[in-house]
């Protein structure tokens, strides 16, 4: 190709012209993409998209403090509500203290990369000197975690000689179950009338010897708290005080969602009532089975948006979450953000977000 001369007969052989059509598109997309960068997607299967402001470039298995959302809701609704993604820095037990994503992928500085937030995975990980703890949290200015600090419970080590960092397998979040401050449970009881005695499914998992439970829902409120559960009869596990939080890792309603102690006063188990409430589901966004069109009754099965409501399916009636039941329902979360909506006729399955003055809107389309 050659330029040509003002007056000169311009004729444009096919494969020129193409040549120009494909770079023309390619400039308006790479112009109208400048600012925005890596589009991250939301969280799947507790991986998230990071963008690394430690300084340096890090490499697979690091941990970085979670700092803020890369998209604040009051820049983009639409972009907060979809894709999530999280600034994160070079780790302080100030600003960071349970509170870290472990890389899953080398990311170097500037740069955007997928991290683990909830799960399972690989970390370098060091264990001072007459350390015996099995969990691990982070320390000033450092990229690995350190046994005997909050966050993770540690699964599995490697080998290793003198106070030297090497690999291990650790679960987040974790906080030791019981004691005073936050604790960590396996499920949480989804029924009234949760027995305390022998190794039954809760919220579809096996419990094992040993597992945590958190009985929340209990009709009897002197019997809700943490309990250890047993082939035999259950005890009762750690201290409960006013205030703390417990975070429950697995089940299929209640996994990864947060529960506050909002009893106050000296609490006395088997005789305190006791009232959890939950903080926080899944995180970040809140799943409902349906949601409903109309006015309803917060009470007993019935059908909504062509669904038939079952037990303990969970119904978006706004602003709130309700934990459908033959019963009164009880509310699972209150004015959520984002709500996934699964099934329906005419309001799912779509995503709705809360729009600035506490009205929902269906924001992105079908859910899958």
């Amino acid at each position: 190709m050659k330029k040509v001369l003002t007056g000169q007969k311009l004729r444009i052989p096919a494969s020129t012209f193409n040549t120009m059509i494909d770079a023309a598109a390619d400039f308006q997309s790479r112009a109208l993409n400048r600012n925005s960068g890596i589009r991250p997607s939301a969280s799947q299967n507790g991986i998230i998209t990071i963008c690394n402001q430690s300084g340096a470039d890090q490499e697979q298995f690091a941990v970085l403090g979670i700092d803020s959302p890369i998209i604040l809701p009051t820049e983009n609704y639409t972009e907060f509500a979809n894709r999530l993604a999280l600034d994160c820095a070079l780790p302080t037990k100030t600003d960071h203290d349970e509170m870290f994503v472990i890389l899953q992928e080398p990311i170097a500085s500037g740069a955007f990369g997928k991290a683990l937030i909830v799960g399972v995975c690989p970390v370098n990980l060091l264990r001072h000197s007459g350390e015996s703890s099995k969990f691990a949290g982070v320390t000033d200015g450092e990229t690995f975690l350190t046994a005997g600090e909050k966050g993770a419970q540690i699964l599995w080590e490697d080998t290793y000689s003198g106070e030297s960092e090497h690999l291990a397998i650790v679960r987040l979040p974790y906080a030791a179950p019981g004691g005073e401050g936050n604790a960590t449970a396996r499920v949480a009881a989804t029924s009234a009338s949760t027995t305390h005695s022998g190794l039954q499914t809760l919220d579809g998992i096996a419990l094992a010897e040993g597992d945590v439970v958190l009985d929340w829902r209990n009709g009897t409120t002197t019997l809700r708290g943490l309990w250890k559960a047993s082939a035999n009869a259950w005890t009762r596990e750690g201290t409960l005080t006013s205030g703390m939080l417990v975070s429950v890792i697995a089940g299929t309603l209640r996994k990864d969602t947060l529960w506050l102690l909002d009893t106050q006063g000296t609490i006395t188990p088997g005789t305190t009532a006791l009232n959890f409430v939950q903080l926080i589901q899944n995180q970040i966004f809140v799943r409902a089975r349906v949601k409903t069109s109309s006015a309803v009754t917060h009470s007993g099965l019935q059908t909504i948006d062509t669904i038939a409501v079952i037990d303990n399916d969970l119904v978006f009636d706004a602003p709130n979450v309700y934990i459908a039941s033959s019963g009164v329902w009880a509310i699972s979360s209150s004015a959520p953000n984002v709500v996934f909506v699964l099934e329906g006729s005419a309001n799912g399955p779509l995503t709705w977000g809360k729009k600035s003055d506490g009205t929902y809107q269906a924001i992105a389309g079908v859910y899958t």
